[in-house]
């Protein structure tokens, strides 16, 4: 087995050891036996365990046991699960990973309330309610992080939603949103446990998971427009319909104008997701064709060379080496064509 698909294995295998865990907790939580069925079937189309992975990483890295942090991994998965939630409902989104979206499975309403319902659960795992389940892990400074991480991501949420037709062209928003929406919870997840443990090793973490987080953002913008919905878990073209700031729309609206490409890209924004054309191919060129994808990929592979070079501050351990073999994995997207200035 090469070294690669080793790491996949190991990470697959997190997974299946984790998620006994966290539907635990949910069922210990949700008391309400519709809602606590709502809610378990909105983590599990909540993705890969990637936030819980890097918490255990860095914890590994700090030689902390598992279990003096699993509360922090928890609160991360409720976390991005109760955004996913919302996030469907405002995009109008119908299905994830092939299967219908909690608001399509039950309505408007009760995917709202599995959202707040996730994200309170998410703050009580991280110790800033009182809850049985965060005595072990709870840190002052931790509970002040994970606090500023739900201010930020509203507020970015709040941005992108908000967006105007020249806001959208900018590729400083969508950098900025890019680390708002995902680099600022992945940055706690990998420094929270240096955080808990007041250990020096906090910095260098954190500038890990700011990177590597604004780069898993920046992969799911590339992939909006790369036509593969089984990697990304949901249909493509979906920043374009609805209007929403992504890396590789900004370039091609910026790029576009007056052209024939750009009048492709020009007439589907903003369209919703009834407006997806039969054939995407055509558009998916579009954006090939100016560039926009490459220009993607060049502002994600910076981010990944980012979290590389700050792994030297990290002691050498198999912990450090996951971490590196996890940015491998972010980085999966085909070469671009050439460099551009990102």
């Amino acid at each position: 087995m090469d070294q690669r698909a080793a790491f996949v294995s190991e990470f697959e295998a997190f997974g299946d050891e984790f998620n006994p865990d966290f539907a635990k907790f949910l069922e210990r939580n949700i008391r309400d036996r519709g809602l606590r069925e709502r809610a378990l079937y909105a983590v599990g189309q909540s993705g890969l365990r990637e936030r819980a992975f890097l918490v255990r990483a860095a914890s590994d890295v700090c030689g902390l046991a598992p279990e003096t942090t699993i509360s922090l991994a928890i609160a991360a998965e409720c976390f991005i699960a109760s955004a996913l939630t919302a996030d469907d409902v405002l995009d109008r989104a119908s299905t994830r990973w092939g299967m219908p979206t909690v608001w399509r499975h039950w309505g408007d309403g009760a995917a709202w309330l599995v959202a707040e319902m996730l994200h309170a659960l998410a703050q009580i795992s991280a110790g800033l309610l009182p809850g049985k389940e965060s005595d072990a892990c709870y840190s002052p400074v931790l509970a002040r992080a994970f606090q500023s991480t739900c201010r930020v991501f509203f507020d970015g949420q709040f941005q992108e939603i908000t967006s105007t037709p020249s806001s959208l062209r900018s590729k400083r928003l969508a950098l900025e949103l890019a680390y708002k929406r995902t680099g600022y919870l992945v940055q706690i997840c990998c420094s929270g446990p240096a955080l808990i443990s007041n250990n020096p090793l906090a910095k260098p973490l954190a500038m890990y998971g700011k990177n590597i987080g604004t780069a898993i953002q920046l992969a799911d913008d590339i992939y909006d427009f790369m036509g593969d919905p089984h990697r990304m878990g949901k249909p493509v073209l979906g920043d374009l319909l609805n209007a929403q700031p992504n890396i590789v729309l900004a370039h091609a609206l910026v790029h576009g104008d007056g052209g024939t490409t750009g009048s492709i890209v020009e007439g589907l924004l903003g369209k919703g997701v009834n407006g997806r054309p039969p054939n995407i191919t055509p558009v998916i060129n579009a954006f090939k064709g100016l560039g926009s994808i490459d220009f993607g990929i060049q502002c994600l592979r910076a981010r990944t060379v980012r979290a590389r070079s700050t792994m030297r501050q990290l002691p050498t351990s198999s912990a450090r080496q996951r971490l590196d073999s996890f940015i491998d994995l972010v980085s999966e997207i085909p070469v671009a064509d050439e460099e551009q200035d990102c």
